[in-house]
């Protein structure tokens, strides 16, 4: 995915079905759920078919290409503590955390509680932009996880 459509889609915290999300190199193709299961047997079929080294030396060199290094892979985690961690983003996840955005069914209404988030009931103001990205940050990151039904306590008080 591009650029821009990257921003779009981290900035938005929109919903995107699989048609769209195909179009934008999201995923590698929509298929209705009846077709999956014989594609997917079909397609691992093929690539068994091929010697194990060339496999091997193709995922690396794409990977090599395609993938950032992993320190910024660090950096980006970094600095999602740091921003996690202001008072403003603690606020923002508190009333989350309130509105169940740790439940299955707050991640799969994303966009409803990301909007949510934004309502000046919620806050007393409008949400900032960067404010509403560190939500989407966290889902994207590997602290997320999935939380069914925890409350998540994120201090910047470190023992």
């Amino acid at each position: 995915m591009g650029r821009g459509r990257t921003l779009e889609v981290m900035l938005s915290g929109e919903d995107y079905d699989a048609e769209l999300a195909e179009c934008y190199g999201w995923i590698n193709r929509a298929l209705p759920a009846d077709e999956l299961g014989d594609f997917v047997g079909s397609l691992a079929q093929r690539i068994a078919r091929f010697p194990p080294a060339a496999l091997e030396t193709i995922k690396e060199r794409v990977a090599a290409i395609t993938l950032a290094p992993a320190d910024d892979f660090r950096r980006d985690s970094d600095l999602f503590v740091e921003r996690a961690s202001e008072p403003a983003a603690q606020t923002r996840t508190q009333a989350a955390m309130k509105r169940g955005f740790q439940t299955p069914e707050g991640e799969l209404a994303l966009a409803r509680m990301l909007d949510d988030l934004a309502d000046r009931e919620a806050f007393g103001r409008w949400a900032e932009p960067w404010e509403v990205a560190n939500v989407i940050v966290f889902l994207a990151s590997d602290y997320s996880g999935y939380m069914t039904g925890e409350v998540v306590s994120v201090s910047s008080q470190h023992p």
